[in-house]
């Protein structure tokens, strides 16, 4: 079992994304399109709440759904509510601009015709008692 992060060290991933990072907090990730050498062809932001913190990883499950384009060599076309991954790298953000600029600096944006589709997931109602 791995020891949960400290803020503190200055070695842990959760201290290169930002002091905001914290168990239960929404964030910005990023869902990649990769080619069959594992290059990154285009990505799409989606927004996550992070479930775990460990020193060179953080757990989070996906809040939205995001379809990216259909391929041949790819069986999984998107994440939808539900899905979680283990983050490796720094590509957590606060905010979806923050998300989306990460995409533009790198030249990862979708083009149109990648055909990428968010949807924000249906809120149930609440029922509020009455009486």
């Amino acid at each position: 079992m791995t020891t949960p992060v400290s803020g503190n060290r200055p070695d842990s991933l959760r201290s290169q994304i930002g002091t905001w990072l914290h168990e239960g907090s929404d964030c910005y990730g990023i869902v990649e399109i990769v080619d069959n050498k594992l290059k990154v062809e285009f990505g799409k932001s989606v927004k996550v709440k992070v479930v775990r913190i460990e020193r060179d990883s953080i757990k989070v499950k996906v809040l939205e759904t995001v379809n990216l384009s259909k391929r041949n060599d790819c069986d999984k076309q998107g994440v939808w509510p539900g899905d979680s991954w283990w983050e490796k790298e720094k590509s957590l953000f606060l905010s979806r601009e923050e998300a989306e600029k990460y995409l533009a600096e790198n030249n990862l944006v979708y083009k149109n015709d990648q055909k990428c589709l968010v949807k924000e997931p249906k809120r149930k109602k609440k029922r509020v008692p009455t009486g």
